[in-house]
């Protein structure tokens, strides 16, 4: 009530601006019965969580100390971005094996829970299976374990995901695959997917 403290959330920016978009630190004189349109331009990071903040600007007088309090409220949105990438091509020879990597990414702004992996071959002979990188060296290795779910992916953060496809040794040459990496959640509604082509 006082204003002896002044603070918004963390990385959120507020000047006033005029109606040109120029920045104020004062109005100027005002005579009687007259007004100055003044902006209250807010600005929330990328990365904002979901939320409904409470603003109170002050306006007062240095000459009579006369002021007012304006009360205003500022809705941020959900916004779900989750990325699967990158798409993959590669060779091998029938019988032969592999490993692409993915980065699942949750560029939103709200911790996205439930993410289910799937992939899928468009033909017969092939095989693809999916790892997490458990022990984090960067490479598909043998403390990696077989990954069909995540539990929970905070906002700003990424797992990284080997897809290992196999070829039967009956493929013949010159056969393509072209399976696909999806990504669903919100109990299958939503959903990324990348490409590998082998």
């Amino acid at each position: 009530p006082t204003f002896a403290t002044v603070s918004i959330p963390d990385k959120w920016s507020i000047r006033f601006v005029d109606d040109t978009g120029m920045a104020l630190a004062n109005t100027g004189s005002i005579t009687g019965g007259n007004s100055k349109q003044v902006f209250a331009e807010v600005t929330v990071p990328e990365d904002a969580a979901t939320s409904v903040t409470e603003l109170y600007f002050k306006a007062v007088s240095p000459v009579t100390a006369v002021e007012d309090i304006k009360h205003d409220a500022l809705t941020v949105g959900e916004v779900i971005d989750l990325v699967l990438y990158p798409d993959n091509a590669g060779q091998i020879l029938p019988g032969g094996t592999i490993i692409y990597s993915h980065w699942l990414t949750n560029q939103g702004n709200g911790t996205l829970t439930n993410i289910t992996l799937n992939p899928t071959n468009d033909s017969d002979g092939w095989q693809a299976l999916l790892y997490a990188d458990t022990d984090g060296n960067g490479v598909l290795s043998g403390a990696d374990q077989r990954i069909s779910t995540i539990a929970s992916l905070p906002v700003g953060q990424s797992k990284l995901i080997f897809a290992k496809v196999s070829a039967a040794a009956t493929i013949p040459m010159g056969a393509a695959n072209v399976p696909s990496i999806t990504a669903t959640w919100n109990n299958g509604s939503s959903s990324t997917k990348a490409l590998d082509v082998t």
